[in-house]
């Protein structure tokens, strides 16, 4: 059985004659009346019945009519959302994140996608502070759970293909009264012995607080940790320790930026990117989500050139 042939039928019972409907199908009308008997003998029931010059659906035609048509309907709504799905007017985007990434840069490029693709939902996998060993951001996307994934990962993975999209730089936030704050920048070795605040054990800033100090030599004095970064400016401005923190997790102070932690005159941070499963093939309402986030990372480096 045929889909045309079920289209045939059905224009047949609409129009009441073979040549009404030939001339809506455009087809010959031999054609046509060969595609309705093949489909009866297939069935093995008769569909129509002559009445004059015109034909009639059967009792048995009647029954199999709603079906067809059903048929047809399902089938064309099939293609309808295959249609969108090209065309990027429809579909699901999947996004593993960290939730200072959706503060910093997705959220603007969710909100601008949607403007010109409302068909298009999202499907947000957010992380904050630390982790569960072994399961993770990256994790999400190789074992297929996301389509994309923002994080800090090195660039010659070969796991994963993207792009940057910013900058991220561990800064020490420090009360308005003490002294460093109107330093620029604070180096790893004047943390040695110091009481810290800061993420907790699986975070991006947590690794990378304690790799900056093992290179200096030194373990880090964690006197507090916390998976939220608010909580750790809190406990750093009650002088419980400094606050070490990442500069895309809390709001910017409105007077003067934080002193940034730097380690042989280099700041201590890292590149946010916006990957995707190498090899992989992203459908085209990703591709439409990829391409505009892409615009977006150069605009911001076009106006922050100039």
């Amino acid at each position: 059985m045929e889909l045309r042939q079920l289209r045939y039928f059905t224009a047949v019972a609409r129009e009441g004659t073979y040549a009404a409907a030939a001339h809506a199908l455009s087809i010959a009308q031999p054609a046509l009346w060969r595609q309705v008997r093949d489909l009866e003998q297939e069935l093995g029931v008769k569909l129509f019945e002559r009445a004059g010059r015109r034909v009639r659906l059967t009792i048995d035609g009647r029954s199999i009519l709603d079906q067809a048509a059903a048929a047809i309907a399902t089938v064309d709504r099939l293609e309808a959302t295959a249609a969108d799905l090209r065309s990027a007017r429809a579909g699901v985007v999947a996004i593993a994140c960290a939730s200072p990434h959706l503060r910093r840069f997705l959220a603007e490029v969710i909100g601008a996608f949607r403007e010109s693709h409302p068909g298009v939902a999202f499907k947000i996998r957010e992380y904050g502070g630390g982790s569960a060993p072994g399961r993770g951001i990256p994790e999400d996307l190789l074992d297929g759970l996301v389509d994309l994934a923002t994080g800090v990962a090195p660039t010659d993975d070969p796991r994963f293909e993207g792009f940057p999209i910013y900058e991220v730089h561990l800064v020490v936030a420090v009360p308005d009264d003490h002294p460093w704050r109107d330093v620029a920048a604070v180096e790893v070795a004047q943390l040695r012995d110091r009481p810290l605040v800061c993420s907790q054990a699986g975070a991006y800033s947590r690794r990378a607080l304690e790799a900056a100090c093992r290179r200096s030599g030194f373990e880090p004095l964690v006197a507090f940790d916390s998976a939220s970064p608010m909580t750790v400016l809190a406990l750093g401005a009650a002088d419980l320790g400094l606050a070490v923190t990442i500069d895309d997790a809390v709001p910017e102070p409105v007077d003067r930026p934080w002193p940034r932690l730097v380690a042989e005159d280099r700041g201590v941070g890292d590149t946010v990117r916006l990957a995707w499963r190498a090899g992989g093939s992203l459908s085209p309402t990703v591709s439409a989500f990829v391409e505009l986030a892409r615009e977006y990372v150069d605009q911001r480096q076009l106006s922050t050139s100039t």
